[in-house]
């Protein structure tokens, strides 16, 4: 059972760790570096549940459904939790010489969220009860909320990078490396928490239901279509920033 809990917790960000690290290029960044990333966002998941809980208790009264989604979306938990991730991300790049190169921006930032993610997936697949639950949570936090952690910390560090290595905008990029994944996250989440309170006992609420799902779907579809094109073009600009050196020896112009 505890091996059972401890893949289905672990898989999906290792997955993705793994394909974050192929990606990298033209320099691999060490595992140990890599390793203090994702420890700093396991470690940033407390201080978060602290302001969290914080944050619920000081909701506004008299909200509609809609309303409470939004707070609890996009200020319990988006804002929440990017700021943590944000910080330990600052932490792991801090004296870092090794973060030299545009892709480590999303390096980094992805191990952080994946760090956040995995720990953040113990807790929802402990609190599962059953083994169906347990592997019918684990199943959907796989397919869906690790990635989208991923996807937020993708987005994070493609413009720490710009703020970290371009010399244009540097205050718009920090702010953006904030302030979009906060709004991708509590979209996300506004989508679910908002259809977690709408009834199907009515002909209009299965329809909202739906609209909703769809929505939900077509908006996931979309952090993914951005995500890896951010990806493609951070890693483009890693290998033009140090271009490998070429060996005259196989180059066809070189004098014999």
């Amino acid at each position: 059972m505890l091996k059972i809990l401890i893949a289905i917790a672990t898989l999906p960000a290792l997955l993705l760790m793994l394909l974050i690290y192929k990606k990298d290029a033209p320099k691999k960044e060490p595992i140990g570096q890599l390793a203090k990333a994702f420890a700093l966002g396991v470690a940033s998941i407390f201080p978060a549940l602290g302001i969290e809980l914080l944050l619920s208790a000081l909701m506004p009264e008299g909200l509609s459904a809609l309303e409470a989604s939004c707070y609890d979306a996009f200020v319990v938990a988006a804002l929440t939790e990017e700021c943590c991730k944000m910080a330990a991300l600052l932490l792991a790049v801090r004296k870092c010489r090794d973060f030299d190169e545009y892709f480590d921006g999303i390096v980094y930032s992805a191990f952080v969220a994946l760090g956040f993610a995995t720990f953040e997936n113990f807790t929802y697949i402990l609190g599962a009860g059953d083994l169906f639950s347990l592997m019918t949570t684990g199943l959907a936090r796989g397919i869906l909320a690790v990635p989208a952690h991923f996807l937020f910390g993708v987005t994070m560090g493609y413009f720490f990078a710009h703020y970290r290595f371009s010399a244009h905008l540097r205050g718009l990029n920090i702010m953006l490396a904030l302030l979009l994944p906060v709004l991708l996250h509590g979209t996300y989440d506004a989508l679910l928490m908002y259809s977690d309170t709408l009834s199907d006992d009515t002909a209009e609420g299965s329809l909202l239901h739906l609209a909703i799902f769809v929505l939900f779907m077509a908006f996931d579809v979309l952090m993914w279509l951005w995500g890896l094109n951010r990806i493609k073009r951070l890693r483009q600009l890693s290998i033009e920033q140090h271009p490998e050196p070429q060996n005259p020896f196989t180059n066809r112009t070189f004098p014999l």
